[in-house]
């Protein structure tokens, strides 16, 4: 969850994982939900005593807020659900209220509580489900306007202002572009450049001020006669890199908590029943959580939704299932620690170094001897972490929600695990000479073979 604006103190942090290190010798549960505890014990039964995790407060201060989040708004809807219809409007007038607030974390936290409220009710009362729709007809309504807002920097649908967590640093950036130009201005050698540029700090957006920052074109001091001129270049650099810095921050922060509040609205829509008969604006915030949500619990929550989205357009004709499905097999296979890439296999030394031909055992824990990953190396590896994880959690949730019928609700997935691998029965006694398997091998001889171990990675997925 981001909050740049209330950021930890870096001592204050540091001393609290000591602390939460020492106290976690002493507990075998820390910040975790469990294996099955959001999906089963808390919507059959909220036991307080046996499913609320330990918050170590300080051990992790992203984490520890997320899940408290989370947990709260979780009860919150549960307790919702049990309330008779005639004090609904006590729940619905605040949850009205965060919705249409300018705080992303309130759009958050009011759409996980409507989650959790239709999900409670849509496993045990359906009549009640379609009332609860009736009453929140008009909740719905925003949560649709706020899914047409694609833009990060403009999340309310006739406003321009972004999101309220964001303001002290939009003020902060804006401040920064305002000094740089009127130091450039100031400057002769930039008084045709700053006379030609529509300068408004107040309507300033991220965009236009990396633009700005990396259109100035600065000359070198050997250009510049005087001392003087010289500072004011040193100046000008340095207020130039500080608005790169600010902005390039900004950009990054609004665009994550875009993608986490758009997902959990998206969610919201998805359990409320009745999908929209435009899905793209609740699929794309759905996938996008999927890869690139950092948080495991929210992007766990997209993935929930998703897999109730494919749930409910199983007949639906056009329908998003076939792709939607191709897709998640394809960002499984976007985690280079994971999956083996054809590219570099090109020698016995590497398939020793990664631990190709070892059972059980994870090649990622080898590293090639005298390789240090660059930045950008690092960072294609994190972003394929965090889509394989994401696939693998929506995948999860297909099965948990097809059970047995599976491959018969979603054949494009039983595609994707045999497009080259042929399924056999165990007890077919197979010989090594087998026609069938000479000939499936040879009609594999002209395919890429990335695909092949792409089609083993995905079968290989444990959900």
């Amino acid at each position: 969850m981001f909050m740049p604006v209330a950021l930890p103190r870096g001592s204050r942090s540091r001393a609290a994982k000591i602390r939460s290190a020492k106290l976690e010798h002493e507990s075998s549960r820390m910040i975790s939900f469990g294996s099955t505890g959001e999906n089963t014990s808390h919507e059959k039964q909220f036991d307080l005593s046996s499913n609320v995790p330990k918050i170590i407060v300080g051990a992790d201060s992203d984490k520890s807020v997320t899940h408290t989040r989370v947990l709260t708004a979780m009860a919150l809807g549960l307790f919702a659900s049990k309330l008779p219809v005639g004090s609904w409007q006590v729940v619905l007038t605040p949850l009205a209220n965060d919705v249409m607030s300018l705080s992303g974390v309130q759009r958050q936290v009011a759409s996980m509580v409507i989650v959790s409220w239709f999900k409670d009710l849509r496993g045990r009362d359906l009549a009640a489900v379609g009332t609860l729709l009736a009453f929140f007809s008009s909740v719905k309504e925003y949560l649709l306007d706020l899914l047409s807002c694609s833009d990060p920097a403009f999340p309310t649908k006739g406003s321009v202002l972004p999101y309220s967590e964001l303001a002290r640093t939009y003020t902060k950036m804006r401040n920064e572009a305002t000094n740089l130009f009127r130091t450039v201005e100031s400057c002769a050698v930039f008084k045709d450049y700053a006379s030609s540029l529509n300068f408004n700090a107040d309507m300033l957006s991220v965009d236009d001020a990396i633009n700005f920052a990396s259109k100035l074109s600065l000359p070198t001091e050997f250009d510049l006669p005087s001392d003087s001129e010289k500072i004011v270049l040193n100046n000008i650099e340095s207020a130039k890199q500080g608005l790169l810095s600010t902005s390039g921050y900004l950009k990054c922060v609004q665009n994550n908590l875009h993608v986490t509040v758009s997902s959990l609205v998206a969610s919201a829509v998805v359990w409320m029943s009745g999908l929209p008969s435009k899905l793209n604006p609740v699929i794309l915030p759905l996938m996008a959580a999927i890869k690139r949500e950092q948080e495991e619990l929210l992007q766990d929550k997209a993935a929930d939704a998703l897999a109730e989205l494919i749930f409910g357009c199983v007949g639906r004709k056009p329908g998003p299932n076939d792709k939607l499905t191709k897709n998640l097999c394809t960002l499984a296979c976007t985690d280079i620690s994971e999956t083996p890439q054809a590219a570099v296999i090109n020698s016995i030394q590497v398939i020793e170094d990664q631990n190709l031909l070892s059972i059980g055992k994870r090649f990622s824990n080898h590293k090639s001897r005298g390789h240090v990953n660059s930045d950008g190396e690092e960072r294609t590896k994190t972003e394929g972490y965090i889509s394989r994880r994401g696939s693998e959690l929506a995948l999860k949730h297909l099965c948990e929600k097809f059970g047995s019928s599976l491959f018969e609700k979603l054949p494009k997935l039983w595609d994707c695990l045999t497009e080259f691998l042929e399924p056999i029965k165990i007890e077919d006694d197979i010989q090594k000479d087998d026609p069938s398997i000479t000939q499936l091998g040879r009609s594999c001889e002209d395919k890429d073979p990335q695909s092949l171990i792409n089609n083993i990675q995905v079968c290989s997925i444990r959900t």
